[in-house]
């Protein structure tokens, strides 16, 4: 057994933000009934944003009661939400796909009457909103759209007469203009990506001898050319584009590497690293500059799709996480935030479904932000992530409350839900909320379950001003001396050194030994769902519990996560009445522990054991864990259990301490024998903190419990 520490800055940062009281959003509200009565105001799913804010505006697309889809503002108040203009008197202009044109005005596009959906400029009043050009003539439309500003022009692409190409446009009839037929002809080049690098545009297109290759332009048609033809026998691939440092950075495939990250300049390009080494695919993805570095989502072949970053210097590329050990996928595309210090994004363990991490970048630095909902179920949206007014927001459900915004700073303490706007398990907020920001307040779509989908709006930095208490303030100077010790001497933080920081400070606990003596016992009898709850007596009917030499311990809530309980007499090693999991291969074992209201629980050990006669070694297990909140406090992998007596896991008189633990023994990679594992004697207790300091040192301990593992 080695230990191994989460960079000690993430402690820092987590420390310093859970030391904290009396922080919380602001509420929530209905910014404007839009539609009135039940019906939607506005729409349930914005991947790309949910409207546009410009210049003291919100630009959206709001449904009066009629159905009509047309251009509304808002400031943030009732009073000036209102609907700009009718641009289509006959039918819906369905506006969409804002993008700034300079300090007042936007660019979108909306259906015209007779002409599709086109070009059109506004200021946020009726008298300077305007239709700009019928790109496309006739009434198929342009669908101009995904565009980016360079020097006072817009340049993005559209359906014209030489087909998809690219254009630009000032606002005005003759300011707007194809930049150049770049594959000639009806089909178009069909150009993605757009993104300014460098002070010059940058974007993959076709033409007529390589395909979604890398091209760059300066705004004129002499200036638009094609920066490289990558893959000389094939398709370059070029995509997911983003400016770094002053280049722009892409997935490419040469034809020899497969899909990987690669740079240029306009002049030169380079391959940053073949991350999936030979043919095969990096698969990059997700690019995100956050504090000096460029993180993205790639496979080596050997872990399955992680975080990875780079300086953007060639050769230089590191995994950053592995979130689902093994080669498991941890990190789907998706979107990252970056947060005080702390990269934010969505995650999948392989034993929990999909839910919010962070990593400090350095290798394997993540942690468990919070286990939105327990177990295997998802519990965060990964479409749903948004970095706004200096957090992250995103859509959480709960498995209890339904789908609800919820916040981050970067932080396990400061990662919570900002209210239950749909009513008990209805959704308060869509599938992909588009969370989008206006001078510190969030515009999102929200159902009250009584109006429909409407404009909604909160001030997540609306806080209280927080305060530390005395001993937090102590617990936190101890706390930091030692981490700061470890690193000076090199050496790891161990659980047990800061849960002895907790015990210095906290009462002591007692202990009662669960012992799954559940009255006259034969194999395979299910586990009672009360065993274990609020104990008051060693022998309760027919349960009856051990005590240890801490003393005995009284109101604590029991559970089991397991998806079959079950009990066993003998035959599992030197033990007899065992807690095992009767469901092979699928499910693994677990017991949750819960203290009463401002109480914390102490686990001080508990006892694993391998079914004699079915093992000729002790078989290995995947891991155990112990966990609180989602953030894993101790962890054992490839972990050895006895056959022939027991294996003991023990804390002794510096348990591991927190409102909730989670024991979790995976011993799925057993297969068909997963279920001859079993636990027993599980010593477990109380603590009872000093007023009002209960919860922080629960916190500062899982904190530091999530940067210190054991393995």
């Amino acid at each position: 057994m080695r230990a191994t520490t989460r960079n000690c800055a993430v402690v820092v940062l987590l420390l310093l933000s859970m030391a904290t009281r009396g922080a919380s959003a602001q509420t929530p509200f209905q910014v404007r009934d839009v539609n009135p009565g039940a019906g939607n105001g506005v729409g349930t799913f914005h991947l790309n944003g949910f409207g546009f804010a410009h210049d003291g505006l919100f630009y959206f697309r709001g449904t009066d009661l009629a159905g009509d889809r047309e251009l509304w503002v808002s400031d943030g108040t009732e009073a000036e939400t209102e609907r700009v203009a009718d641009l289509n008197p006959t039918a819906s202009s369905s506006p969409s796909d804002f993008i700034a044109l300079d300090p007042t005005r936007v660019l979108f596009r909306a259906r015209h009457e007779t002409d599709g959906v086109e070009l059109w400029v506004s200021d946020g009043t009726a008298a300077g909103t305007s239709y700009v050009r019928d790109i496309n003539p006739g009434s198929g439309g342009s669908f101009a759209g995904f565009g980016v500003e360079l020097g006072g022009e817009v340049f993005f692409r559209a359906t014209g007469p030489d087909g998809i190409e690219v254009w630009k446009s000032d606002g005005t009839f003759a300011g707007t203009t194809q930049v150049l037929d770049i594959f000639p002809g009806p089909t178009g080049s069909s150009p993605i990506g757009f993104v300014v690098a460098g002070g010059r545009l940058f974007f993959a297109a076709n033409d007529t001898t390589a395909n979604q290759e890398l091209w760059t332009s300066d705004g004129t048609a002499l200036g638009t050319q094609m920066v490289i033809d990558l893959n000389p026998t094939g398709s370059g691939g070029v995509s997911q584009l983003a400016e770094f440092n002053g280049e722009v950075f892409f997935r490419g495939d040469d034809g020899m590497t497969g899909d990987e990250l690669w740079k240029s300049d306009g002049v030169t390009t380079v391959q940053i690293a073949d991350i999936n080494p030979g043919a095969a695919s990096g698969d990059v993805t997700s690019l995100y500059a956050y504090d000096g570095f460029l993180y993205f989502v790639a496979n080596d072949g050997i872990h399955g799709r992680e975080i990875w970053r780079t300086n953007g210097t060639p050769g230089n590329a590191t995994r950053v996480t592995d979130v689902s050990p093994g080669s498991g996928d941890g990190v789907f595309p998706s979107q990252f935030c970056g947060v005080g210090g702390v990269l934010v994004f969505s995650g999948q363990d392989g034993v929990n479904g999909r839910e919010l991490w962070g990593t400090d970048g350095t290798t394997d630095g993540e942690f468990l932000l919070a286990e939105v909902q327990a177990g295997a179920p998802n519990g965060v949206e990964f479409q749903s992530l948004r970095c706004v007014a200096g957090i992250v927001m995103f859509m959480g459900d709960d498995g209890v409350n339904g789908d609800e915004a919820w916040m981050s700073n970067g932080t396990i303490a400061g990662t919570m839900p900002i209210a239950d706007i749909g009513p008990g398990a209805a959704n308060g907020v869509g599938f992909a909320p588009g969370f989008t920001e206006l001078d510190g307040l969030v515009f999102f779509p929200a159902n009250n379950g009584m109006n429909g989908y409407e404009l909604w709006a909160v001030a997540p930095n609306a806080m209280a001003v927080p305060t530390v208490s005395p001993l937090g303030t102590l617990f936190l100077v101890v706390a930091l001396a030692l981490v700061a010790a470890s690193r000076l001497r090199r050496r790891a933080l161990g659980v047990t050194t800061l849960a002895a920081i907790f015990t210095a400070i906290a009462s002591d606990a007692s202990a009662t030994i669960l012992t799954f003596d559940q009255g006259s016992v034969s194999d395979r009898d299910p586990v009672d769902a009360g065993y274990g709850d609020d104990v008051e007596a060693l022998v309760e009917g027919d349960f009856s519990y051990a005590v240890g030499p801490e003393g005995f311990t009284p109101n604590v809530t029991v559970s089991y996560g397991t998806a079959q309980p079950h009990l066993w007499t003998t035959g599992y090693g030197d033990l007899e009445n065992v807690f095992f999991e009767d469901l092979d291969q699928t499910n693994f074992l677990e017991i949750i522990l819960t203290a009463n209201l401002g109480l914390a629980v102490a686990l001080h050990g508990f006892d694993l054991v391998a079914y004699t006669n079915v093992f000729s070694n002790d078989p290995v297990i995947d891991r155990v864990t112990v966990a609180s909140l989602g953030a894993i406090l101790f962890e054992e992998r490839d972990f050895a259990v006895s056959r022939t007596s027991h294996t003991s896991i023990d804390f002794g008189l510096e348990p591991l301490v927190a409102p909730t633990l989670v024991i979790q023994v995976d011993a799925r990679n057993l297969q068909g024998l997963s279920d001859d594992i079993a636990i027993d004697n599980v010593r477990f207790g109380q603590t009872v903190p000093e007023p009002g300091t209960g919860p922080l040192l629960a916190l500062g301990l899982l904190a530091l419990g999530a940067s210190t593992r054991k393995r």
